[in-house]
């Protein structure tokens, strides 16, 4: 019996729209117009006589059918595209897009790629600095680092809020702990020694608390776990992103209000102290995230395991609901 196939291009009309969950959009990608991508997928499902999408008022859905064969054609498209690629370019290196938070990438990743460059010199990854949600539908990123929450993790109500959006979509996505989002004021050892002492929280007061514009809740929320309460005439200044709030701090303009692990990476030569011991975590953590379809790709791979284990030797805390899976067990 001859083996059958579907029609190739009904199969890249099907995978596009599928992965966007639009026809418009998988027609703009092929360069066809939106009716010709409906009658390739019509033409699909009158093939294998089954129905693919849900075709709703504004929007398309997978059927249980559709996502199981979206499953399969993508990841056989995929390999095609890659025995092709391999074909044409043999030599070529394989390759990944990282996305990363700018502080976190300059001062916690960039160090440490040059370790992974040699250790894995057939692997080249390009970075994105972004502190945008992700958008993994889009295609153009394989592997992100983002600080948030993702969906099943609870946190306590009183913990330093983290109000932002990790992924645009979590369908399809994985997320694995890095480490823990500890904040720890710090500010100038000049400033220190010309200001008042600091022997409590509300000293801090005392100071300019300089805020970071992503995590508006930072401040507030720190100084209520010490029992202190931020109000409207606290002297403040806000910047845009962490390495302009160490900036400001080492320019004498106030405390801020820092993670540890991007403290952990530039404290050394710098002119910045931590007038309290102890920190404070967030009720949020970084994590790796990849699609779950892309995650055993060889690059994605070795790059998240190979992070994962530079993560692991910052010898941070664990997963906060891993310690509290434990606590539940062993009262």
């Amino acid at each position: 019996m001859p083996v059958r196939y579907p029609p190739l291009l009904s199969l890249r009309a099907f995978e596009a729209a599928a992965r966007h969950l639009s026809f418009t959009h998988a027609a703009d990608e092929l360069c066809l117009t939106q009716s010709a991508v409906s009658r390739h997928v019509r033409s699909l499902e009158d093939y294998l006589g089954q129905r693919m999408f849900d075709r709703l008022t504004r929007r398309v859905e997978l059927t249980p059918a559709g996502e199981e064969y979206f499953r399969a054609v993508h990841h056989a498209l995929a390999e095609i595209e890659k025995a092709t690629r391999d074909v044409m370019q043999p030599d070529r290196k394989a390759s990944l897009t990282l996305s990363v938070m700018p502080t976190l990438g300059a001062n916690w990743l960039m160090p440490r790629l040059g370790s992974f460059s040699e250790t894995y010199p057939d692997i080249e990854v390009r970075m994105i600095s972004s502190i945008e949600p992700v958008n993994f539908d889009a295609r153009d990123i394989d592997v992100a680092i983002r600080v948030g929450t993702p969906p099943g993790v609870l946190r306590a109500k009183h913990l330093p809020r983290v109000e932002m959006d990790m992924v645009t979509n979590w369908k399809g996505v994985t997320a694995e702990y890095l480490f823990p989002d500890l904040l720890v004021p710090v500010l100038s050892s000049k400033l220190l020694s010309q200001g008042a002492a600091i022997t409590q929280a509300g000293d801090l007061l005392k100071y300019r608390l300089i805020h970071n514009a992503s995590r508006e809740f930072a401040w507030p929320d720190w100084l209520a776990a010490h029992g202190v309460t931020l109000t409207e005439k606290t002297d403040a200044i806000t910047y845009g992103h962490f390495f302009m709030t160490i900036r400001a701090a080492l320019n004498c303009k106030g405390v801020a209000l820092i993670p540890s692990v991007i403290l952990n990476n530039c404290l050394e030569g710098m002119d910045l102290v931590q007038p309290l011991k102890g920190d404070v975590e967030s009720a949020g953590s970084y994590y790796l995230m990849t699609r779950e379809e892309n995650r055993n790709e060889y690059a994605v791979r070795t790059f998240c395991n190979w992070l994962l284990a530079e993560a692991y030797n910052e010898k941070m805390p664990e997963e906060p609901a891993a310690r509290e899976k434990q606590e539940e067990a062993h009262p």
